[in-house]
């Protein structure tokens, strides 16, 4: 009983395709154009990476103060982050729309 396992190198012969297809537009009079949404595009998605980091800090920050609150009757800190939490995600959400 033999099994093939998937060959995890790229087909040369696919790569050459994508590139004859790929090259016009990158090298054309609309290069620059299509470099800058690239960037653009990247840039983005850093920024989205960014914020769900940070959002993942806050609702670790708002799961600690739940588990003390029972400890420490204190919302205040709870409501805080709350805040922090809801605000970061209506601004992630707008800059998803752009």
């Amino acid at each position: 009983m033999s099994t093939t396992t998937p060959s995890k190198q790229l087909d040369p012969e696919l790569w050459t395709k994508f590139l004859r297809l790929v090259k016009p537009y990158w090298f054309s009079e609309q290069k620059w154009q299509a470099r800058g949404l690239l960037a653009l595009l990247l840039i983005l998605a850093l920024a989205v990476n960014a914020i769900n980091v940070a959002i993942s800090f806050i609702f670790r920050n708002i799961n600690t103060s739940l588990a003390k609150f029972p400890d420490t009757q204190d919302a205040s800190t709870f409501w805080r982050y709350i805040t922090l939490y809801s605000t970061s995600v209506c601004y992630e959400v707008h800059l998803i729309k752009i």
